[in-house]
């Protein structure tokens, strides 16, 4: 059987993940092979674009299996670094709940506090309806460039957000199970050329990998 879930836009598709038939081993067996696909196309982009050389020693360091706070640390700085840069090119007005939702979240190093998970419940909620996350207000006077790209980091921002709760074991099934549908969406995009941040996909991936390699340790073992 074959990982359809990568082949399919969800956010025209919102039933998608609905009814899906029991495959048991054969459907890890699939994810499995799209994701180990995928890491290595969105590795394969990263060495055709221009990266830095800062971003080069993380990529090498990636491949040599640095520990998750490593690698959380590098994927946070490029994330910071890319959004920061966004933000001065976009109106804070132009902004809804679930950026300062967002920025809010993304900051706390303690996200076990009832005021964290009740935010982190909101945008993954919101993300749920819609299989995406709209973040800024309509009728929007913004280059659609920068617009896409903007939307596409904040989405990137929630994987970080959802990584950190997974490992934290903060609803921890709930945070993972949606960080595979964020994951399926951008590596869609990424296969019809939409994605602006090959760098992030690609953390992204890596870091979900270690984390479902742990989890299928601990429920079917190796």
């Amino acid at each position: 059987m074959s990982y359809k879930y990568t082949n399919i836009d969800p956010t025209l598709n919102r039933g998608l993940y609905m009814y899906c038939k029991f495959e048991r081993i054969s459907f890890l067996h699939s994810y499995e092979d799209s994701r180990n696909l995928a890491i290595k196309k969105a590795y394969e982009k990263l060495n055709k674009n221009i990266i830095t050389y800062v971003e080069e020693n993380c990529l090498n360091g990636l491949k040599d299996k640095m520990e998750y706070d490593e690698i959380l640390e590098s994927y946070k700085n490029v994330i910071n670094t890319k959004i920061n840069s966004l933000k001065k090119k976009v109106n804070k007005n132009s902004h809804n709940k679930l950026v300062f939702s967002l920025d809010s979240i993304h900051k706390k190093s303690d996200l076990k506090s009832k005021e964290s998970i009740n935010t982190l419940n909101f945008i993954i909620k919101s993300y749920e309806i819609k299989k995406e996350l709209h973040l800024l207000n309509e009728n929007l006077d913004l280059d659609k460039k920068l617009y896409k790209d903007y939307l596409e980091s904040y989405h990137f921002m929630f994987s970080l957000v959802l990584i950190k709760a997974t490992l934290n074991r903060i609803n921890q099934y709930k945070c993972f199970n949606t960080l595979l549908k964020l994951n399926d969406l951008m590596i869609y995009r990424m296969h019809h050329s939409l994605l602006f941040n090959p760098i992030f996909i690609f953390y992204s991936l890596v870091l979900e990998n270690k984390i479902y390699n742990v989890i299928k340790k601990e429920k079917i073992g190796n």
